[in-house]
């Protein structure tokens, strides 16, 4: 017991001097929002949801500035596109409906397989209130994971001959260094794993926000590094993410969803912590950037009643050039 609470003590100073982040509770997060969020009126407002690739890598009050409408973001770690919309249905169920919902991804996000699509059932699986107590309060176990990160990397460092902390890497401020992806990375093979895309969930976002009488949906395809496509394409001969954008796009005009195409590989690494988060300098750059194409996109559709999909074949040649 007192080895427990020994750990436990460590694990929460660690939270205090911020070398790891408090533990991200599923369940904490969900209810705090809604608390937050209830009563409001979001009749003027976007819901912007998607997983981590939006909570660090776009900065919100810029994408409201483009669009001339206030925006909430509603990022939940990992979640797959269909994650998103089980969290969409929940929150349309208890909260005023927004004026628009604007949904994130990446190519992993629009995967059946792989490891989006295991850590989004909990999303399509979640019951509110019954993550257990001790999950939501013991931080050696809500921050488990974390923890153990953290000591192997100390250990690797002192296993180096070298006592640093300076694998702690601050999300937001780490920069990509542009190698390669290795072939036996684990974390990319489980993200990519048995790719196979998840077109089915293109129309049922499409019936979803119809059926609460929302008008269509935004699906945007954020930026990655080209390495982060490299090693997609060398994992899986024959795949190829041009194919898989197109592919993407035939579906959202079919469903009648607005595509708005910002999954361009890019080669500029310092705007990356690593292959696919932009780090403070990359959301600063392509934030503006990524609100003009939404606001572009709902202009055309206002104005010729076609989404960008329909009127702009290849949106991904319109680079930054900054």
């Amino acid at each position: 017991m007192l080895l427990l609470a020994a750990a436990e003590a460590c694990v929460r100073w660690f939270e205090r001097s911020a070398w790891i982040p408090p533990p991200s509770s599923f369940d904490g997060l969900v209810n705090s929002r809604l608390a937050e969020m209830e009563g409001r009126d979001f009749a003027d407002a976007f819901w912007l949801l998607g997983n981590s690739t939006l909570a660090e890598g776009l900065d919100a009050g810029e994408v409201a500035r483009e669009l001339g409408a206030p925006a909430w973001p509603l990022p939940h770690g990992s979640a797959s596109l269909a994650g998103s919309m089980s969290l969409l249905r929940m929150y349309l169920d208890r909260l005023d409906s927004p004026l628009r919902v604007v949904i994130f991804v990446t190519v992993d996000d629009l995967n059946l397989h792989g490891l989006r699509a295991e850590r989004s059932q909990k999303y399509l699986n979640y019951q509110p209130s019954r993550v257990p107590w001790v999950r939501e309060n013991v931080r050696l176990v809500g921050n488990g994971p974390r923890v153990r990160q953290f000591l192997s990397g100390f250990a690797k460092s002192m296993l180096r001959g070298r006592f640093s902390l300076d694998f702690v890497v601050r999300k937001g401020t780490g920069t990509y260094d542009g190698r390669p992806i290795r072939d036996n990375d684990g974390n990319h093979d489980r993200l990519f794993r048995d790719f196979e895309p998840d077109l089915d969930s293109i129309s049922a976002l499409r019936r979803l926000s119809a059926d609460a009488g929302l008008p269509p949906p935004v699906l945007v395809l954020m930026p990655v590094t080209d390495e982060h496509i490299r090693f997609r394409e060398r994992f899986r001969p024959g795949w190829s993410y041009d194919a898989f954008r197109a592919d993407l796009r035939r579906a959202c005009v079919a469903s009648g969803v607005v595509f708005v195409d910002v999954g361009e590989p890019l080669d500029r690494h310092a705007w990356f912590r690593d292959t696919y988060h932009l780090n403070d300098e990359g959301k600063a750059r392509m934030s503006p950037e990524i609100g003009r194409r939404i606001a572009e996109a709902l202009r055309l559709e206002r104005h010729s009643g076609r989404t960008q999909a329909q009127a702009d074949p290849n949106p991904g040649s319109r680079r930054q050039s900054s």
